[in-house]
């Protein structure tokens, strides 16, 4: 965590660091979400749903859309 590998926290942290990110790296367009190892599915949906509704609107012009087509269950 110190290494600042790995982000994680509410989406007022990850907003921080995400802009830290941006400031270090100008031009960085994408960035990857990893399931996290014993997470149940159900769990880790509604993790990227947040981030989504609460974090992604913040680097983008667009609302995110969320619980579109990309909610199906597998």
């Amino acid at each position: 965590m110190q290494q600042k590998a790995w982000l994680c926290g509410p989406p007022d942290h990850l907003i921080a660091q995400l802009k830290e990110i941006e400031a270090t790296y100008p031009g960085l367009e994408h960035i990857m979400l990893q399931w996290p190892e014993g997470m149940p599915l159900p769990a880790f949906k509604e993790q990227v749903r947040t981030f989504a509704r609460e974090v992604m609107p913040v680097f983008t012009e667009a609302p995110a859309a969320v619980g579109s087509a990309g909610n199906q269950s597998h």
